[in-house]
């Protein structure tokens, strides 16, 4: 495994769960949106390439949001 594979994994999982919360937002009126800028670590590295689908299923989430 790729020394920052463990690294890219904790990110993927940070931004799945923002997109887990805006969804469920949506379905609840009476939730408040919550709103979290973010901003990629500078020392991430290169995607390995076993997480490619990961981010792609990710990227395609967070377009239906939009």
């Amino acid at each position: 495994m790729p020394e920052n594979t463990s690294r890219w994994e904790a990110v993927l999982e940070r931004l799945e769960e923002g997109v887990d919360a805006a969804v469920r937002a949506m379905e609840d009126p009476h939730a408040a949106p919550r709103i979290e800028l973010w901003s990629p670590p500078d020392d991430l590295g290169p995607l390995p390439a076993g997480l490619a689908d990961r981010v792609r299923r990710l990227t395609e989430a967070q377009k239906l949001l939009l």
